[in-house]
């Protein structure tokens, strides 16, 4: 398999570090307010990369952070007169039923930064010891960037603008304020009651020591991959990889995956421009899902309401796909005790899918190919089963959904995954497919439309009709 490696530039063949085991560090959220199809996208990237992995057999470790306090979680909890843990608690809440929602699988681990003070002291204790970080009068501790030689070395910057011993206490900052930063904060009075009583002074960690914490702890170091979004680079990941490796003098991760921008219709989200889209504002989860799938996680992402549209219709041809093809297997069920061949043109055309499909995923998580190949199987499928219908059998049908379910762990569409029909909506098809039977169609669309208007389809085919939920 090859991935693209932000710190060389390059695609790489990837290579782990324990045969057949693979270590995964995501920068996850800051809870401090909805996560936006912006993150949702860095985090299902992140869930087809993972899943794509135990695709091809290998052990995945995931472990993504939660920061759950930094200089905007601060800022927000004065504005609101709450307390930290009751703030960050709603949002950590709103993150796992967003990620549920757009089906993305859980992680082994989600460490929390204020659960992990400790790890962070250790390390920070260590940079004073080497004298790569220093105290400032306030109490304050920061890193020391013209003392790390590497520094630069992801985000491709040089320190000829260097100006040492200037100083940022903010998370967040350009390249342009080439500066030390803070490991450690003093406390002072704005910060409220977020402090920790420490053997290195009374305060609270910067945001960049949270991630070298916890990803050393469940994941030791060298890890295999960090993930994050493309935004992440600079400084985050940047003082990520100056903080661990001169902490522990070994390399932090041996490949970084980032995932690029998504903007809405050309702009970039924004509050001014009254642009941000979250979970609440999308109605169809997996057709976002389809959406993220169709653009590869390198480029940048050009959200409009009418591919979102078109990401439905897609989402809507594929169940209808996989709901035929379970019909034809129920249809013919009949045959499961009978030695019958499997067309060997249907064959031929699930196994070249099958191939390619796994090409792709090879090929630097390419998901725009991937998913292109569904569409184009079906549609050679289609062409096949429509011209005539009868030459079909269940072990044709069978092999084309089973390979369908499992691919579709690395989509993540629930496209074999049949949701629960109402009762009542069962007992009027009944009644439909009576009224059919004695060729009473005035009375058969009267019911059709009763159950449109509760929300399902109803389709006639060459092997019944079926019913099945509206997208």
């Amino acid at each position: 398999m090859k991935i693209y490696n932000t710190l060389t530039n390059k695609i790489e063949e990837f290579m782990e570090i324990e045969k057949g085991k693979v270590k995964i560090y995501c920068c996850g959220p800051t809870v401090y307010d909805y996560p936006h199809i912006g993150n949702l996208r860095t985090f299902c990237a992140v869930d087809f990369l993972v899943r794509t992995f135990e695709y091809f057999n290998y052990e995945v470790i995931y472990v993504m952070n939660i920061t759950d306090v930094d200089d905007k979680i601060i800022k927000n909890i004065k504005e609101q007169k709450t307390s930290l843990k009751e703030y960050t608690l709603k949002y950590e809440n709103i993150f796992f039923e967003s990620i549920e929602k757009l089906n993305i699988r859980k992680a082994n681990f989600y460490p929390k930064a204020t659960e992990h003070i400790n790890e962070m002291i250790e390390i920070i204790k260590k940079l004073l010891e080497k004298g790569i970080a220093y105290k400032t009068e306030d109490g304050s501790i920061y890193y020391s960037i013209n003392k790390f030689k590497d520094y630069g070395k992801l985000s491709k910057i040089k320190l000829d603008n260097l100006k040492v011993g200037a100083r940022v206490n903010v998370d967040e900052y350009d390249k342009e304020n080439l500066v030390d930063f803070a490991l450690w904060k003093a406390y002072n009075e704005e910060d409220l009651d977020v402090y920790w009583e420490t053997e290195i002074g009374k305060g609270r960690p910067g945001w960049h020591i949270e991630c070298s914490a916890m990803n050393r702890k469940y994941l030791n170091q060298p890890f295999d991959i960090h993930a994050g979004g493309i935004d992440l680079i600079f400084p985050h990941h940047e003082n990520e990889i100056a903080q661990s490796e001169a902490a522990f003098d070994t390399k932090l991760a041996n490949y970084w995956f980032h995932v690029n921008h998504l903007i809405v219709e050309g702009q970039k989200m924004s509050k001014s421009l009254k642009n941000i889209i979250t979970i609440k504002d999308i109605d169809n989860t997996l057709a976002l899902r389809i959406l993220y799938l169709q653009t590869h996680y390198r480029n940048k992402l050009n959200f409009t309401f009418e591919n979102y549209k078109g990401s439905k219709t897609a989402l809507n041809s594929l169940l209808a796909f996989t709901n035929n093809i379970f019909d034809i297997m129920t249809y013919f069920s009949f045959q499961k005790d009978q030695k019958t061949n499997i067309n060997p043109n249907i064959k031929s055309i699930v196994d070249n899918y099958k191939t390619n499909f796994e090409l792709a995923l090879k090929d630097d998580l390419n998901t725009p190919k991937a998913i292109s190949l569904l569409f184009e199987l079906i549609n050679n499928l289609n062409n096949i089963i429509n011209k005539n219908p009868k030459d079909i059998n269940y072990f044709d049908a069978e092999y084309i959904f089973n390979v369908i379910k499992e691919t579709d762990k690395v989509f993540g569409l629930k496209l074999t995954e049949f949701e629960e029909i109402d009762q009542e909506v069962k007992n009027l098809m009944l009644k439909r497919n009576e009224f059919r039977k004695n060729k009473q169609y005035e009375q058969a669309d009267i019911i059709r439309n009763e159950i449109l208007n509760r929300g399902y389809i109803v389709e006639d085919t060459s092997w019944g009709s079926r019913v099945r939920k509206k997208i």
